[in-house]
């Protein structure tokens, strides 16, 4: 039932406890997975929030499951995926009140394995830098770390001067085949620094499904710029969950067209636009090795707000 005849190495004892959550149960697990035994109000209110995101993925893999002794929760794990077969992974922090960090081992395995086999590619889960127990969890749970990812943000009621645009073209995604948006991601995959450990390892298909839901979907603000009628880069931007802020999802350059400005240019353009839809902020998260990004995000005035590290499990 639980894919268990995928994992091996596990204490059985521990095994055999790891159940789904009930409907009726799932708000009361929801609050041991932000603060393990704790009660307080902040963790019903991230509770709260946990549900909607879940329920909003409903119909697609992952579940919410948990470990108990008794009457007492020992772990909680919750899988949401995305239409693009990405699943995000929170769990009990190993660190809290009551959480049995064997328990959580083998339910962080188990869940993951199960939306692996439902149909998930890949599983990924952020922590922060000072969560070095849940970064051991992950880790005796099979999980690699990807990147530290920092987030960036910045301000646009303020805009640097634009350069000369009459170089390149520019078109939305009302404008091109999304087989040519294809073409060009993959030609940005090539020399890339940001997680080049993902590079060719999923279906574009599927990485532009996982970007159309970063955020609310804004395909006026999809761009492909080109240089006579040749794809030189990308960005895509989407409006965020909360209306009043903007994401970008991916941004890249050919690598014949690296060296010539083309990022900045595609910074310009694309906050130029969204400024004018009553946008006032514009975020972004780059692989901190990146280091040629992060200086042209910093030198366009995106600051960092914070750093994540992430961890993923591969199909």
């Amino acid at each position: 039932m639980f894919g268990w005849e995928l994992v091996s190495g596990y204490n059985f004892g521990w095994m055999t406890r790891i159940r789904p959550v009930p409907k009726r149960k799932r708000l009361e697990a929801l609050r041991h997975l932000t603060a393990g035994g704790e009660v307080n109000v902040e963790a019903d209110l991230r509770a709260a929030s946990f549900l909607r995101m879940f329920r909003a993925t409903r119909g697609l893999p992952g579940g919410i499951w948990w470990v108990r002794d008794g009457r007492k929760i020992r772990a909680v794990a919750m899988v949401r995926c995305s239409k693009g077969r990405v699943g995000f992974l929170h769990h009990s922090p190993a660190a809290a009140k009551g959480v049995n960090c064997e328990a959580l081992v083998e339910l962080v395995r188990a869940i993951t394995h199960k939306a692996l086999t439902d149909g998930a590619f890949m599983l990924q889960s952020l922590l922060d830098e000072n969560s070095p127990r849940d970064a051991d969890i992950l880790g005796e749970a099979g999980f690699e770390e990807l990147a530290e990812l920092l987030y960036m943000r910045r301000n646009l009621y303020e805009l640097p001067e634009s350069p000369d645009f009459s170089r390149w073209s520019f078109r939305n995604y009302h404008q091109f085949k999304e087989e040519e948006l294809v073409e060009v991601i993959r030609l940005t995959y090539q020399g890339t620094h940001d997680c080049p450990r993902l590079s060719g390892v999923r279906k574009l298909e599927d990485v532009i499904v996982s970007h159309k839901f970063t955020g609310r979907f804004s395909p006026q603000w999809w761009w492909v710029a080109y240089c006579k009628d040749r794809p030189a880069g990308c960005i895509l931007v989407n409006r965020s969950g909360n209306g009043h802020s903007a994401e970008i999802a991916y941004m890249g350059v050919a690598p014949l067209f690296r060296g010539q400005q083309l990022g900045y240019t595609l910074l310009c353009w694309a906050s130029n636009h969204i400024q004018t839809k009553n946008i006032g902020v514009l975020n972004l998260a780059v692989d901190a090795r990146n280091t040629y990004a992060k200086d042209l995000y910093e030198r366009f005035g995106f600051q960092e707000t914070r750093r994540k590290r992430c961890f993923i499990f591969l199909r």
